[in-house]
């Protein structure tokens, strides 16, 4: 049935999203705890495959969904997407102080001189996964102001693709740090300490999204549609990997090392059909979620940025107990009970936010009467 304000017969929140945002949150909360303190992200066996494998699928979903939602969201305008883009990025730099930075300047007293000469006061520049989702933004504001369609922006992003894994690789891997950083924010520069989520090999993942958001929200069939996307996905997955085996390109390797923040094109493509089978499978589980896990899903989804963020804290501060308590770090089997534990005062530290906001929000109306009574 058509929604008769947009038009489309499938707008409004499509729960299967809700849900796939709700898996990549936790996901990534969950991988982060395995890889800092767990010694999973050291030892090369099946788990380190498999925590790999989910962390780099549950961070593309992440962008894949921030793709969707710029198609389905009622805030649309170029300016719109400027000003949520510029709020990302600050956002980003001022986790990355938090979180990279100023744990280094309280154990070396404040030494901004040592700091320096060690490269660590950098790091706040490092382009992470909340700079990328802003430069994203930035850029499509650009594009739509341009009146680019939804094919021509996919179109833009191939072509950024192409640049960034073929004509361009390596081109600043010896240039001085600070350049390096800055060329960070769009390409693959040689490091993840400079660049994690570089704008040019990873705004493909955002304009799949939106193309798939555009045939989303207008299809009347949703069964029919996402059987249609869970076959092509499976096509497209299992021809690049007949293709990776034919060329003995590894795709094993290029999953655990920092090939994959260089995202060549064949990769893109086959983590992007994967993405498309997983928003499959997550409609098939959505007639199914009720109740309270129905809610909790669509809250991670409301709050995913927040809950992003806030995860750092916590992560941070097991960190830091687990190097000086044991000295090292933990046996993998560690790993479960302190995920659910980051993953519950992580939801609990965003649900208290939200609280002081809205108590901050109720208040506002309150104290321009008493200054207009006053005055």
């Amino acid at each position: 049935m058509t929604d008769l304000k947009t038009g489309f017969p499938n707008a409004g929140r499509q729960f299967e999203i809700d849900l796939i945002k709700a898996f990549s949150i936790i996901t990534m909360i969950v991988c982060h705890v395995f890889d800092l303190m767990t010694t999973a992200g050291v030892n090369d066996d099946l788990l380190k495959h498999v925590i790999y494998y989910l962390g780099n699928s549950a961070s593309g979903l992440f962008i894949f969904c921030m793709g969707i939602g710029m198609v389905y969201t009622s805030r649309s305008s170029p300016d719109a997407f400027a000003k949520r883009g510029v709020k990302l990025m600050l956002e980003g730099y001022l986790l990355n102080f938090a979180k990279d930075v100023l744990p280094s300047l309280i154990f070396t007293g404040f030494n901004v001189k040592e700091l320096a000469a060690g490269g660590d006061l950098y790091l706040v520049f490092t382009t992470e996964i909340l700079q990328f989702a802003g430069l994203t933004f930035l850029l499509t504001a650009l594009l739509k102001k341009l009146r680019f369609r939804p094919w021509a922006i996919a179109l833009t992003a191939l072509v950024m693709q192409l640049c960034a894994s073929t004509f361009l690789t390596g081109a600043f891997d010896g240039s001085p740090t600070a350049v390096r950083y800055l060329a960070g924010t769009l390409l693959f520069t040689g490091s993840t300490s400079i660049t994690m989520y570089p704008l040019f090999p990873f705004f493909i993942y955002a304009a799949s999204g939106m193309l798939f958001g555009g045939l989303l929200k207008r299809t009347a069939n949703k069964r029919r549609f996402y059987i249609i996307c869970a076959a092509c996905g499976a096509a497209v997955c299992a021809a690049a990997s007949v293709i990776f085996r034919l060329t003995d390109f590894d795709i094993t390797d290029y999953l655990l090392t920092d090939m994959y923040h260089s995202q060549i094109l064949p990769a893109a493509v086959w983590y992007i059909s994967q993405e498309v089978v997983w928003a499959a499978l997550f409609f098939a589980a959505a007639h199914i979620v009720k109740g309270r896990a129905k809610k909790g899903a669509e809250y991670l989804s409301r709050n995913i940025t927040n809950i992003y963020v806030l995860q750092w804290p916590f992560m941070l501060i097991g960190y830091i107990a687990v190097k000086l308590s044991s000295g090292g770090l933990l046996h993998p089997a560690a790993g479960a009970p302190l995920s659910v534990a980051v993953c519950l005062l992580t939801v609990g530290a965003s649900l208290l936010w939200n609280r002081i906001k809205k108590a901050a929000k109720c208040r506002k109306p309150g104290e321009k009467k008493d200054r207009a009574a006053a005055g």
